[in-house]
Order: C-alpha cells, then sequence, then structure tokens
C-alpha cells in the first residue's frame, strides 16, 4: 500500500455490526514494510478512533475499537510518500477478540498450522488464512445457536488447495541513469548543432506499456519513442534522446519511464549550449586628406570672402554604427556638415564633408575634427585658418569721395557740402582739404590747385560747376556766393 509518489489507503466495506449485541469491534493483521522502505509509519482508523504504529518488520496486530454509531468501516493508511506497507490475513470481528474469556460471537483461533479451532463464527461464510498452497485440509463444522445450545458436528469434509502461482513482478531496466549533451548552436556544420543519445530498455513481466515523460522546463529534450508497447518491451529497445538548445546555456530536465505495477526509473539529462565566436569584419573610415587650411579676410568688401569652405570626401566600409563628426574647436570658428553620418548612408559611392571658417577677428586659428564610429579607429583632420583684414590706403590729400582720385568728382562733393545738399560727416573730414576746420571756396581753391599739379591737361568735367549759381574762373577756380561751412573733423 503507497507508492514511491503518494501515502497509501485502504478503506474496508461498511460493517455489518449488530450494535446491540456488540460495544466493540477488532481489527487483526499481519504487515511489514515493502522491499527496503525501512520503518513506515501506518495508522488504523475507526469512527473517531486512530491508533498509530511504526512498522519496521512482519509482525501480526490487533486493535479493538467502539462500535462507531453510523457507518462502521476500518481505514488503513500510510502517511509518507514512498513509504509502503504490504497488508494480509486482515480480520474484523464484532466484539473484543482480546478479552480473556471473549464471547462466542468473537471469532476466536486456536492452534497451529497442523489443527485449528475457529470460534465465534457468526456470518454465513469465513475465510480461514496461512494456509499451504496445494496442501489437503479436513474441516468439521458445529453450529452454536442463540441459547447456546450447541448442533452435532457434521461430517470431515476434505479440501485440496490450489498451488500457488509464482507472482510476477514486472521490472524495467535502462543502460543508463544519466545522459550528458553539449553542442555548438551557431556551427557550420548544422549536425553539430544538435545531439542525440541513446540507451537500451529492457523489461520483465509487464502489465501494461511503458510510457516515457519528459519534466523538460526549457522545453530543449525530446524523446522518441514516447511510448512502448508491452509486447515490444520483451527484447531490447533502443530510446533516443535528442537534445536542440536555441540559446546558450546549461540546461537539465528528467526522462521518466513507468508503467503499471513498476516502480519508476529516471534518467537524468544534462545539456551544455555554446557558440562558436564569428569574427566580425573591422569598420574602415577612409578620407584622403589629414589637414584642411583656410584664409579669409574678415573686412572684405565682398562679403563672401569674409568665410570659406572646404570640401572633401568621406568613404566607409564594413560599419558597425553611425558616424560621428566631432569638433574640438576652442575659437569656435568652424563649423561642419553634417555632424552624423548614418551608416546605411554610406553606400559604395562617398559622402561629401563641408567645413567652414567663419573668424570674426584677425588671428591664426587651429582645430581638430574627428570622425569615429563603432569598432572603427577615429580619423582626425587638423584645421588651420588664417584671418586677415584689408588696409585701407593712405589718404590723398583732395581726394573728399575716398575713391583714391583727385578730380572733378571731389570738387562737386565739397560744393555740395558747402551748399548744404550732403552732410560734412558722409567724407568723414575729407571735405576739410585745407584743414582749416572751414569748408568752403578756400577747400575747393585747394582741390582745384591738386588737380593742377597732378594733371597735365584739363578736363572738361573739372571745371563744371558743381551747382547751377557756381562760377568757375579762368584759373579752375569755383565761386560761391556767401556760403561758408565750418569744418566737421
Amino acid at each position: 500500500m503507497g507508492s514511491t509518489r503518494n501515502e497509501g489507503t485502504l478503506v474496508s466495506p461498511t460493517l455489518n455490526v449488530d450494535a446491540e449485541a456488540y460495544d466493540k469491534i477488532s481489527v487483526k493483521f499481519n504487515a511489514k514494510p515493502y522491499n527496503q522502505d525501512g520503518t513506515v509509519p501506518l495508522q488504523v482508523t475507526v469512527g473517531n478512533k486512530t491508533e498509530q504504529l511504526s512498522i519496521s518488520a512482519a509482525g501480526e496486530h490487533t486493535f479493538v475499537f467502539d462500535v462507531p454509531a453510523s457507518n462502521p468501516k476500518v481505514t488503513f493508511a500510510t502517511t509518507t510518500a514512498r513509504k509502503r506497507v504490504i497488508l494480509n490475513e486482515i480480520t474484523i470481528y464484532a466484539g473484543d477478540a482480546t478479552a480473556s474469556a471473549a464471547p462466542r460471537r468473537v471469532v476466536n483461533e486456536t492452534g497451529d498450522e497442523n489443527s485449528r479451532t475457529i470460534t465465534g463464527i457468526t456470518g454465513t461464510h469465513y475465510t480461514v488464512t496461512d494456509l499451504t498452497p496445494g496442501a489437503t485440509y479436513r474441516y468439521k463444522l458445529q453450529a452454536i445457536y442463540n441459547d447456546d445450545d450447541e448442533s452435532e458436528w457434521t461430517s470431515m469434509q476434505q479440501v485440496t488447495l490450489q498451488a500457488e502461482e509464482p507472482v510476477l513482478v514486472p521490472t524495467i531496466s535502462i543502460g543508463a541513469e544519466k545522459l550528458d549533451f553539449e553542442v555548438v548552436i551557431n556551427d557550420e556544420d548544422e549536425t553539430k548543432r544538435t545531439q542525440t543519445l541513446e540507451f537500451e530498455l529492457t523489461a520483465t513481466d509487464l502489465q501494461g506499456d511503458i510510457a516515457l515523460t519528459l519534466n523538460d522546463e526549457n522545453e530543449v529534450f525530446s524523446v522518441d519513442p514516447a511510448t512502448i508497447a508491452k509486447d515490444a518491451a520483451t527484447e531490447a529497445v533502443q530510446v533516443k534522446v535528442t537534445y536542440a538548445p536555441t540559446a546558450v546555456g546549461e540546461h537539465t530536465a528528467t526522462l521518466t519511464l513507468s508503467s503499471e505495477g513498476t516502480e519508476d526509473v529516471t534518467v537524468e539529462l544534462v545539456g551544455k549550449a555554446t557558440e562558436v565566436e564569428v569574427p566580425q569584419p573591422t569598420p574602415v573610415l577612409v578620407v584622403e586628406i589629414d589637414s584642411l587650411d583656410f584664409e579669409v579676410v574678415i573686412n572684405d568688401e565682398d562679403e563672401a570672402k569674409r568665410t570659406q569652405t572646404l570640401e572633401f570626401d568621406l568613404t566607409a566600409t564594413d560599419l558597425q554604427g553611425d558616424i560621428s563628426l566631432t569638433l574640438d574647436d576652442e575659437n569656435e570658428v568652424f563649423s561642419v556638415e553634417p555632424a552624423t553620418i548614418v551608416k546605411d548612408e554610406i553606400t559604395e559611392e562617398a559622402v561629401t564633408i563641408r567645413v567652414t571658417y567663419a573668424p570674426t577677428a584677425v588671428g591664426e586659428h587651429t582645430a581638430t575634427l574627428t570622425l569615429s564610429s563603432e569598432g572603427a579607429e577615429d580619423v582626425t583632420i587638423e584645421l588651420s585658418g588664417a584671418a586677415t583684414e584689408a588696409v585701407a590706403p593712405e589718404p590723398v590729400l583732395g581726394d573728399v569721395t575716398g575713391d583714391g582720385l583727385v578730380n572733378s568728382a571731389d570738387i562737386a562733393a565739397v560744393v555740395n557740402v558747402i551748399a548744404g545738399l550732403e552732410p560734412a560727416e558722409k567724407y568723414e573730414g575729407r571735405a576739410d582739404v585745407n584743414a582749416d576746420d572751414q569748408i568752403n571756396a578756400m577747400d575747393i581753391a585747394a582741390v582745384v590747385d591738386i588737380i593742377a599739379q597732378t594733371s597735365t591737361t584739363s578736363n572738361e568735367d573739372d571745371t563744371t560747376p558743381a551747382n547751377e549759381d557756381d562760377e568757375v574762373t579762368e584759373d579752375g577756380d569755383t565761386t560761391v556766393e556767401d556760403s561758408t561751412t565750418e569744418s566737421q573733423d
């Protein structure tokens, strides 16, 4: 009673006890531990009373219980899994079978294996136990009436028992208790990504088929076959277990072989999954230059010449990530476009990088541009810039307009200032040609003198009055009536 997994329970049919005649029930039985299970805890219950005992060896036991008010049954139970007990010769008596003067209605056996007297039989049948299979026995009966009168003994009857057939115990045997697997999940040889191991199974006296059950949390093992018919197990059967993981790691499982009436057989499965490290190509960034030199004039009249943009091409192979372009520019005079290149944007054609130099002050400036990407060696480009400014030419006496020439345009400019048509500030003090802090006809005369000194020929435009009211003398001087303007240097 009991199994390797569960406790065992044995319950008798409902007992037919005459509660008026008997107030006790006696339970007599033989018990011993199964196989090598050691001491087995056992309890016997009738109604609300339970007797506890420990079965460590074969022996006979008798317990007496009060007759329950209803539904009298006897329950035997083991209380621990994997602790099994063999019960036999269970006899239940009405009354106290242990009393020295037991009532005549309480079954009582006296004698030995050769001769026995059995009293107290109240039912219509009785089973005599502990007889020898194949032996011949003789018996006779006597009835005891309710008034205690006794009948005559019957004639002697003879019976020969059937010889006992050997008890066949089904067994399962295997050639391995543990299987160890090892695979490389990314091996080029696909057959090495899984592994199949075999073991041999034999069985005797089976009562049913054999079930092969996996307890595999990771679902990486499989077994073939999953069931073995009992007739097929009369000869050795090859069982195949396959390990097919999809991830690196160690995996364990158990394979249980079970069949009706047999003790379960367990095979431990251990698998180890590794992978080959596949070398990755090294990313490479390629540019044809290692430096860029810039030169600008920050005050050039042509605004486009105040900054400078240079370009270079970038190619790359086997990129693992995007490319970052990072400036180390203390003076913040350089800029780069783009600042990031997505790895998929670089195909077989190069990407053009633009670097712009835009200083705001005269001087020499340096910076570095670093190109970096995951796994690639950084590429550094040195940037150097020279910023200058245009030098204003030395002022020419009489060049009121500041165009580097002395001609009639300068005379007209002085006339316009004297006439109030233009502010003196426009010419930044150049209209006061004779530097007397006044702008008047004397300054016009000074311009005319300068023109006369630097020109060998007279130009018609040089003697043209700046305004209709002005007069030009034969000497080339221009006369302005009543108009004197203080110089506003």
